[in-house]
């Protein structure tokens, strides 16, 4: 970053997909009028942004990179910060869960990650309870992870029911129309079945509206067929959901297990 230092009206600066695995810098980075900084889809690790002083920065950029904790959990020096995208990281949870805090009132965070399958999602981005940085031993805050985890297990399972319920609101409204639209057509179909004994009195456009409500019935069935392969996604969703939990708290259970046979081995 010295190289950069002295630029005084530097507004834009993106070291995107370079390969970065570390930012190197003696000094604080000073880039006054500095608005716009990117460093995503790099290899980074570890970051201190802590002596950074970037007053104008209003967009921060730190997503798909490989990080586990930054050095500040309230990004306070960063006075005009608007824009933060962290996706992509392999983040530790009792980080994640105080700079989520910390930053949300004031702070978008843009981007998500899509899928968790071996970690556990807050806001939408994953993070591992189980990570362990170089410099912090595993048996570190335990008392905290397993609090983290509660609390993460409530939020999940808040979450899931506010799912379910708009699941079944959204299925009793759309079987409801089709309920409503086979009515109507057994009452046509009725109607022209009546008229039909008269030949006379069948009318062309009864014929077409019968048919353009076996046409509309047929639409109907495939929007059934539709909700039906929605509904086996949902459940796939909500299954892969419960064995993320699960597989949370055995993680749990073992750092807390070897965190114990550490202290005995101390002793």
């Amino acid at each position: 970053m010295d190289t950069f230092a002295g630029m005084s009206k530097l507004k834009k600066l993106s070291l995107s997909k370079n390969r970065i695995n570390a930012i190197a810098t003696t000094d604080p980075i000073e880039l006054p009028s500095l608005e716009f900084f990117s460093l995503a889809h790099n290899n980074l690790t570890k970051l201190a942004v802590g002596n950074w002083k970037l007053l104008q920065l209003t967009d921060l950029k730190l997503n798909d990179n490989r990080l586990i904790s930054l050095d500040v959990d309230n990004f306070d020096q960063f006075v005009s910060l608007e824009k933060l995208s962290i996706a992509g990281n392999s983040w530790y949870c009792f980080w994640l869960s105080k700079a989520i805090k910390n930053i949300g009132r004031y702070v978008a965070l843009n981007g998500k990650d899509e899928e968790c399958p071996a970690t556990m999602p807050i806001d939408d981005i994953c993070c591992s309870m189980t990570v362990v940085s170089e410099d912090q031993p595993a048996h570190a805050d335990i008392a905290e992870r397993i609090r983290l985890f509660e609390e993460s297990q409530t939020r999940m399972k808040s979450e899931l029911y506010q799912k379910l319920e708009r699941a079944k609101a959204w299925w009793n409204e759309e079987f409801g129309k089709v309920e409503v639209k086979t009515k109507e057509l057994k009452r046509d179909a009725d109607e022209l079945i009546r008229l039909s004994s008269d030949d006379n009195k069948v009318k062309p456009e009864d014929v077409e509206k019968l048919s353009a409500g076996l046409t509309k019935a047929e639409d109907d069935l495939n929007d059934v067929q539709s909700l039906v392969e929605s509904n086996g996604k949902f459940e796939q969703e909500i299954t892969n959901l419960l064995y993320m939990v699960i597989e949370q708290k055995n993680r749990l259970l073992q750092t807390v297990k070897n965190a114990a046979v550490d202290e005995a081995l101390r002793h």
